[in-house]
């Protein structure tokens, strides 16, 4: 009893520590709640009807975020400024509460504690702030801590018990019809969780990851099933949940997420770009010194490896099943449109200027979908539907 006291003690004390990093990472949106109505609540209640954009989200496949949007009205007015916080701050702990229990999974495969360190530049990541602090896009984390969950629970226990594996297929069922995109970072640690079993000299737990393995499966692939039967049922699918028989396309497209996600030319500064390519590079010496091994370890070394490095594809997973999925960004270049600052005020209605950043958010989304468009207006009406 003592030892779980002071299990949950731990665990809340690097929750807290997580939260205020990312809060203080935040710091700018928190303290000011100039997001009251961000480009999603702008498409959702603006742009579209909201029972319309509920029926939207079903042709997406996702009825967990329809019931979210049946279970509150989204906040588009300034004045409601605690509710504005609460919701970020509550958003913000999904996430960090995602990045705790990876944290413990792999602290759990390593029982090394760098394992709690090595999660901190998941929860500052810049690139999260938007999908995390956006209001309408709530969707994002909950489906992350849902599929984390999931695992989480199907690992809790050195023997999977048949209760917990159900509850983990339960969740990831969950997590797919809520947002497809981040649900499969469960599939992203489970892979990461066996290539540092490979490492070990003790033998992998075959039986174990069989187990685990089919019921990640029989959830991804249920959940995925689910949601496209639902979104052909609500009367077709949406661009996001059709299947593309252009594989070679979406194999291109693949590549030029990772070229941006590693070097983004323009956007990141050039010691940033050189960092994560070193990052990257770091497993070539790695397999090189596994050459002085035997047969067996240097194969366990090149396998370790190769379940590392799934990380620039894992997370992609779902491209292959989307018609037009992150297409704007094949030509968009951040700042490439001179006035953002005017830009932002399109379709803003009555929003009072000083609350707008200067480069905000919702500027950056009218200049990719202006690309897709011949005229503004067109992608004013767009930007609900995308």
């Amino acid at each position: 009893m003592m030892h779980k006291k002071r299990t949950i003690a731990y665990s809340v004390a690097i929750f807290l520590s997580y939260f205020t990093l990312w809060a203080l990472a935040n710091w700018p949106a928190l303290q000011q709640a100039w997001w009251y109505m961000d480009d999603y609540t702008l498409g959702e209640q603006v742009l579209t009807a909201r029972d319309e954009m509920i029926v939207h989200t079903m042709r997406q496949g996702r009825p967990v975020q329809a019931a979210l949007f049946m279970m509150y009205n989204l906040d588009n007015a300034p004045e409601k400024d605690l509710q504005n916080r609460l919701i970020r701050l509550f958003q913000g702990a999904l996430h960090v509460l995602v990045g705790l229990l990876v944290a413990d999974l792999l602290w759990r495969e390593t029982r090394n504690r760098l394992a709690y360190l090595s999660i901190v530049t998941f929860i500052i990541w810049p690139f999260n702030s938007e999908a995390v602090l956006w209001q309408a896009a709530n969707i994002y984390p909950i489906a992350a801590f849902l599929g984390v969950a999931g695992l989480w629970i199907m690992r809790r226990s050195t023997r999977p018990s048949t209760l917990a594996l159900i509850a983990g297929i339960s969740l990831i069922v969950l997590a797919m019809l809520t947002g497809q995109g981040s649900a499969v970072i469960g599939i992203v640690i489970w892979v990461f969780i066996i290539g540092f079993g490979l490492w070990r000299d003790t033998p992998l737990p075959m039986k174990r990851l069989y187990l685990e393995g089919t019921a990640l499966f029989l959830g991804y692939f249920a959940g995925g099933v689910i949601s496209y039967l639902i979104a052909q049922i609500s009367g077709g699918s949406a661009d996001r949940a059709k299947l593309t028989t252009d594989i070679v396309g979406k194999t291109l497209l693949l590549l030029f997420m990772n070229r941006q996600y590693l070097i983004w030319p323009g956007l990141y500064p050039i010691w940033l770009s050189i960092t994560h390519l070193i990052l990257i590079g770091m497993w070539l010496p790695v397999i090189i010194l596994s050459l002085r091994e035997d047969k067996s370890g240097r194969w366990r070394t090149i396998l370790a490896v190769a379940c590392m490095l799934t990380a620039v594809v894992t997370p992609y997973l779902i491209l292959p099943h989307c018609s037009r999925e992150f297409s704007f960004l094949e030509g968009y270049v951040p700042g490439s449109f001179a006035n953002d600052r005017d830009l932002a005020t399109v379709g803003s209605g009555s929003q009072d200027l000083d609350r707008i950043p200067p480069r905000s958010s919702r500027a950056a989304l009218y200049d990719s979908h202006r690309l897709l468009y011949d005229s503004p207006d067109q992608c004013c009406r767009a930007c609900g539907s995308i």
